[in-house]
């Protein structure tokens, strides 16, 4: 097992740092080697809102766990949810809103759609990176926000979205539920 530099992981150790927790140590999955239907899901450029929603054949929504903001770096703990109120994914993400135009900057402070939704809606061109491909195991902060109730390996990766001027819009932790909870 490979660990991970914590820099990937910013946008929830804060979060775990607020709540003088400490976060669960994930290690280093090749992409290659990750299992389905996680590899399809995260193994990509692309943006996960619209991977999930292809994948779950529905439009999903937000629940914002927590937020904070500092001038302009403002940062949420999320689930994606479907139509029946299931965890789809569990976030973290910290978003540059003065990369982004005033609308989408309201939508995004409103919480009530997913980032990648609001980029899309709003025509913003970006490019997606993942950095990292990750397994974790959860603890009682991301088992409860997904649903999970014993402790299991969890998958998930670390992705940078970039806007066409080269200014990133946003660095997430995304983490996707045991399969079983996911189909």
């Amino acid at each position: 097992m490979t660990s991970i530099d914590s820099a990937h992981f910013v946008p929830l150790t804060a979060f775990y740092d607020e709540a003088t927790m400490e976060m669960p140590q994930p290690w280093v999955i090749d992409g290659d080697t990750m299992p389905e239907p996680y590899r399809s899901l995260l193994v990509n450029n692309g943006d996960m809102t619209p991977t999930l929603e292809k994948y779950h054949k529905a439009k999903l929504h937000l629940k914002v766990l927590g937020r904070s903001q500092l001038g302009q770096a403002y940062r949420r703990q999320v689930l994606l949810l479907d139509p029946q109120e299931r965890p789809v994914e569990f976030g973290a993400i910290r978003i540059h809103l003065d990369v982004l135009l005033p609308e989408a900057q309201r939508q995004v402070l409103a919480g009530y759609r997913p980032l990648g939704g609001v980029l899309i809606e709003h025509s913003v061109k970006h490019t997606s990176k993942p950095s990292v491909y990750f397994a974790i195991t959860g603890d009682d902060l991301i088992n409860n926000a997904l649903g999970v109730k014993h402790p299991c390996t969890l998958y998930g990766r670390c992705n940078t979205l970039t806007g066409e001027n080269g200014r990133v819009i946003a660095e997430v932790v995304e983490v996707l539920p045991p399969h079983n909870r996911i189909n």
